[in-house]
């Protein structure tokens, strides 16, 4: 996933991710996936959708976040920072890199 994403205000927010360990793709099936959306002063904008896909042949590992334009077409214009958060049946917690969305002005309403 790219550093930096841009949203147009009220747009949905929709990304396909996909959970991979030394290049392979991991079976989610067991696994719990969290992500948040925060301000810089570490505020909670949204929590975001989170959808296994098929867990098996092109699909394993894979799962979309979302947010729906109902949702994003109230955030304020700024950037925000998100991360995903993994959590295996034994308790192991693991979590992605910051992520960077900057939420635009959307000129089509």
């Amino acid at each position: 996933m790219p550093g930096l994403i841009i949203l147009k205000r009220g747009d949905t927010l929709l990304r396909t991710c996909a959970y991979t360990v030394d290049g392979a793709a991991v079976d989610l099936t067991t696994i719990a996936i969290r992500s948040e959306v925060r301000d810089s002063a570490g505020a909670l904008l949204a929590a975001l959708t989170v959808t296994k896909l098929t867990q098996s042949g092109a699909t394993l590992g894979k799962f979309t976040i979302a947010a729906a334009y109902a949702i994003t077409e109230l955030w304020p214009i700024g950037t925000y920072v998100f991360d995903i958060e993994y959590t295996a049946a034994d308790g192991t917690r693991l979590s992605t890199d910051n992520v960077n969305l900057s939420v635009v002005n959307d000129i089509t309403k």
